[in-house]
């Protein structure tokens, strides 16, 4: 089912005449990690993250190491073969990419069980801002309402994606 931006219904408000002559798809499928919820701006979280670990980053400062973090994640996420086997150990992963970013750092003090404490900071302020996107939860409950057939795929391991979904059921 796919339509231009501009003829997209709305499917939060009641239908109008015109909405009722746009038929709705029998299904629809919903990734649920970026699509349905989201877990902050990464980029702001490991900000934060870096900033509670200044002391021991030092004379680094928080924002370059925050930087170069989201910079060796983003490198990771879009590198199709690296990443198919670590998303299904999502904190492993980011343990992994973050010592190999401290690695290439050159720093001596920033080591591996360093980069394992802010990874794990990490992971944990991510879980806890993960929330619905606006909107997400009222068009979900309104194209229920109205019939339309919903799933839901994920390409995470299933521990982590099993408790997001009780978690926002």
């Amino acid at each position: 089912f796919h339509r231009r931006r501009s003829d997209r219904l709305d499917v939060t408000t009641p239908a109008s005449d015109q909405d009722r002559q746009i038929p709705l798809p029998r299904a629809i499928l919903f990734d649920l990690d970026d699509t349905i919820i989201a877990a902050g701006h990464r980029l702001d979280v490991l900000r934060q993250i870096a900033g509670e670990f200044a002391a021991e980053l030092a004379p680094l400062r928080p924002h370059e190491v925050a930087e170069r973090l989201d910079g060796a994640l983003a490198a990771f996420w879009s590198d199709p073969e690296r990443h198919k086997i670590p998303r299904f150990g999502l904190s492993e992963a980011r343990q992994q990419v973050f010592v190999e970013a401290f690695a290439a750092a050159g720093a001596t003090h920033l080591t591996a069980e360093l980069a394992a404490r802010l990874a794990d900071q990490f992971s944990h302020h991510r879980d806890r801002l993960t929330d619905f996107f606006p909107g997400a939860r009222e068009t979900i409950e309104t194209l229920k309402a109205r019939g339309v057939l919903l799933a839901l795929v994920t390409n995470g391991d299933s521990a982590t994606q099993r408790g997001k979904v009780e978690r926002f059921s």
